[in-house]
């Protein structure tokens, strides 16, 4: 499912928003723990990036969702970590990736076990 010109502007917005909300005023929640025992495992930021990505989603009321750079570099990833990330994430099943060009990529969180 490619994201249309309303969702992507949702994203931009919510990129927006997070951009000028202090850090500190920002939760984050957490997958079950049953989800967590899955990702704590997989090295490097995979389970970061899942949480960021879990948590946009439920920002925007949706499982599809873009993965900008910029949006994991705030919260402390580097593209090359988000990268490996995403690839690990995709193997183990927990997100299906959509990697367009020079755009972000497209990610879709897939039903796990809670």
């Amino acid at each position: 499912m490619l994201l249309d010109a309303q969702q992507r502007h949702e994203e931009a917005q919510l990129d927006a928003w997070i951009a000028r909300t202090d850090r500190n005023r920002l939760y984050l929640l957490l997958p079950s723990e049953a989800l967590l025992r899955y990702l704590a495992p997989l090295p490097g930021k995979a389970l970061a990036v899942y949480v960021l990505l879990e948590w946009r989603a439920r920002l925007l009321g949706r499982t599809t969702v873009l993965a900008p750079p910029e949006f994991l570099q705030q919260w402390g990833c580097t593209p090359t970590q988000a990268t490996g990330a995403l690839r690990r994430l995709e193997a183990t099943g927990f997100i299906h990736v959509v990697y367009r060009g020079r755009q972000p990529p497209q990610v879709t969180l897939l039903p796990v076990l809670s």
